[in-house]
């Protein structure tokens, strides 16, 4: 989108007949438009949006709107006005500047003839055009909207001499704008703010790492900055390399991952930080960020859960598979992914009892409480991979509890698992509900016959399709000896088990939760066990918020590979497991007798002794 906005800004700048200079500036909000809207009627429009703070000092001189040339669309005006009204016979009444324009190039613009100051009360920018004929749909829909996050904040307001006899707002929707660009003087050279989160939280002595916004204020742009800080009597300034420069454009925006010393003693603090240099020159804006700062004695791992709802009989459903698949290959133990069947033979809940609906497939939710494409994440209609997207901003978020997970076979038969999670929380509770779940999940489930092909709606589909689907593409349709991974073959617990946890929690308290799992349970809807030769076994734990069903953290481990991922320390142990000489696992250490206890460390280490009482 940043290119869009670049080429709809550069030909604003190029069109002013006052040329570039040390203060101009261009600004757009849209690099085109999302949809096209119109009362489909023979009228006149009057269409104006509203320029509001964030413009305050600076000139306006130029303004141009995005429009198609259309046959019988004319009579083109660009106007601005301190306030929307209208004079006799409903007419449109700018009492700033109007002037005759004309379509050239996909848009309609003007020079001022003066420049405009923006005051505190800001200005409205319009344009005005006739439709004649209502044949074609550009002259039924003759209004380039963008929506969304693009639109700017702008609004848009529309008058029209048949259908609207007053000015009325939100008629395309109420985050529509409509596509324009500016030229602005008076803007300082070097200029940036930074916006942060509200609240940021870091392990004691560390760094504090967080997610920042750079915005453009000035003419030059960026592409390093020196950033000042201050928390707690402490502070600095760091240099901050941007991984993408800040566009000469007002209001232009760009990543950042800052990275700040942490207090060495755990409690709140007020952060506050600003941008002191950018290019090795001083910031023209002053503005600060503030943030709530939270230190913590450890900063636990987020992994979010990804559970994707599919079904042998989902034609679009196999991009859920290759979504889990990458995602397993980007982020490698950190990804936790599991698949629950729909409807086929794999299905081991009801619909009512999942843990979120799924009334279609493929469909997926992060953590339980946000809905997304498996493979295409929250951008569908871009069609390509974005799910990571979500996942990273989800692994962002700070959950109070750390999770580590051990499984091992419990018996000689190989037919019981055994689990126990080792929890650390970091911030203290009381009244509060969370509860442990467990999910058995199985890879390389595959069978023979009709109920076991999985509908492949993307057969054939040469070119309609990122590369990771060609193997869909190439393949028929059913496809036939589909392996399946990531399937939830036991899920005892589906919305956590009730006082699995307690009810108060102390800072920085460690718990333990046991539990062991059956294949003998592991059966379908049927009845029939989903249980193979060469199957590979992963137990999936997590802590669910009973309050609102959110997952606070997770963690996947396989079978007889203890994960130890969220130990502090590689000297300190993750967890403790007890157990007597035959293997079989203990809830506690014998008050007589020979023991084993194995500690299971932050590098991933296990090591066993006996103990005798």
């Amino acid at each position: 989108m940043i290119s869009g906005k670049t080429v709809f800004a550069a030909c604003m700048a190029a069109a002013s007949v006052f040329g570039a200079g040390a203060d101009t500036v261009a600004y757009t909000n849209a690099g085109g438009p999302s949809s096209w809207w119109g009362t489909g009627k023979s009228e006149t429009y009057d269409v104006a949006v509203r320029l509001g703070p964030d413009f305050k000092g600076l000139e306006v001189r130029s303004v141009s709107f995005l429009a198609e040339e259309e046959a019988d669309v004319a009579g083109f005006s660009v106007w601005m006005s301190e306030r929307l009204q209208l004079g006799s016979g409903k007419t449109n009444v700018p009492d700033v500047v109007s002037l005759p324009a004309e379509v050239k190039d996909g848009r309609v613009s003007v020079s001022l003839p003066a420049p405009y100051v923006v005051g505190d009360g800001g200005v409205y920018i319009g344009y005005s055009f006739t439709v004649g004929k209502r044949e074609t749909e550009r002259q039924k829909s003759p209004v380039a909207v963008v929506k969304g996050e693009d639109s700017g904040g702008h609004g848009l307001w529309v008058h029209s001499s048949r259908t609207y006899g007053g000015w009325s707002g939100g008629v395309a929707g109420e985050d529509a704008s409509v596509p324009f660009g500016l030229t602005l003087g008076g803007a300082a050279g070097r200029a940036v703010e930074i916006r942060i989160p509200g609240e940021v939280n870091a392990a004691a002595g560390n760094e504090t790492v967080f997610n920042a916004e750079i915005v453009n204020r000035g003419a030059l742009g960026a592409s390093s900055l020196e950033l000042e800080w201050s928390a707690g009597g402490d502070g600095g300034r760091v240099p901050v390399a941007l991984p993408q420069p800040v566009s000469a454009i007002y209001l232009a925006s760009a990543p950042v991952r800052v990275s700040l010393p942490a207090p060495a003693a755990t409690g709140d603090y007020d952060l506050r930080v600003r941008v002191a240099g950018i290019d090795g020159e001083a910031n023209a804006s002053g503005g600060e960020a503030a943030a709530r700062l939270h230190v913590w004695s450890s900063l636990p791992k987020k992994r979010p859960l990804l559970e994707e709802y599919t079904g042998t009989g989902c034609g679009y459903c196999p991009r859920g598979a290759v979504g889990m698949e990458k995602m397993a290959a980007l982020k490698g133990r950190d990804f936790v992914g599991v698949a629950y069947h729909h409807a086929d033979v794999m299905s081991i809940l009801t619909p009512e009892e999942y843990p979120n609906p799924a009334p279609a497939q493929p469909v997926a939710w992060m953590d339980r409480h946000h809905e997304t494409d498996p493979y295409f994440g929250d951008r569908m209609k871009d069609n390509a991979f974005a799910i990571d997207e979500v996942w990273d901003r989800l692994a962002d978020e700070f959950t109070p509890a750390g999770i580590a997970l051990d499984c091992w076979w419990a018996d000689d038969a190989k037919r019981v698992i055994a689990a126990k999670a080792a929890l650390k929380f970091v911030k203290a509770f009381d009244g509060c509900d969370f509860r442990m779940s467990y999910v058995l999940v199985a890879d390389g489930l595959t069978g023979e016959g009709r109920d076991w092909r999985q509908g492949n709606y993307y057969s054939g589909e040469t070119g309609k399709w990122p590369s990771d689907f060609d193997h869909l593409v190439d393949a028929p349709n059913p496809i036939a000896g589909t392996v399946f991974n990531d399937v939830a073959i036991l899920c005892p617990f589906p919305e956590g088990m009730p006082e699995s946890l307690p009810s108060s929690i102390g800072q920085d308290q460690e718990l333990s939760h046991s539990v062991s799992l059956s294949l003998d349970d592991a059966c379908n809807l049927d009845g029939e066990t989903l249980v193979r030769d060469g199957l590979g076994y992963s137990v999936v734990a997590m802590v669910i918020d009973g309050a609102s069903g959110k997952v606070v953290n997770c963690v996947k481990s396989p079978v007889g590979d203890g994960s130890g991922v969220d130990a502090p320390e590689a000297d300190e142990a993750a967890m403790t497991l007890v157990s007597d000489m035959l293997g079989r696992m203990l809830p506690q250490p014998p008050a007589s007798g020979i023991y084993v206890e194995t500690k299971v460390w932050g590098d991933g280490r296990r090591t066993s002794r006996k103990v005798a009482r």
